[in-house]
């Protein structure tokens, strides 16, 4: 029964950690200036501005992506799905060293992870209408 308790709770934690990596970019400044403020005398104020930083990002993010230019559409989806590339395939990288397949087989794997979650990232800066066809389906 432990065992597989043990087992939920690690792959809740992957989960949690991906989900992480698919919002690298506000994730990292949301807990940036969490720190940032914390370290200025916030207190626990600087949970709460974390997450308004991060949340902020993301939604700031969402109306770039919206633009009609397609310029800032391309930069603002380069600057969101970048990083959420690297932290995939670092995330796989450190998850496959623990296995005992070859070395190319954790290149290829962490590259296809990299590529999954930079895919999710940018899924998740589009509004569901933006994923509709001429027809209206999905």
């Amino acid at each position: 029964m432990f065992l597989l308790l043990a087992v939920g709770a690690i792959a809740a934690l992957c989960a949690l950690l991906w989900r992480a990596a698919a919002f690298a970019l506000p994730t990292f400044l949301g807990f940036a200036v969490g720190f940032w403020s914390f370290h200025h005398g916030a207190g626990i104020a600087s949970i709460v501005v974390g997450a308004v930083a991060g949340v902020g990002a993301f939604r700031l993010g969402k109306i770039a992506i919206r633009n009609r230019h397609p310029i800032l559409r391309w930069l603002t989806a380069v600057v969101f799905v970048a990083p959420a590339a690297v932290a995939g395939y670092g995330i796989a990288m450190q998850l496959l060293d623990l296995t005992s397949i070859g070395d190319t087989w954790k290149i290829v794997l962490a590259l296809g992870s990299g590529a999954a979650t930079a895919i999710t990232a940018f899924l998740r800066l589009l509004e569901p209408s933006d994923l509709r066809d001429a027809t209206g389906e999905y």
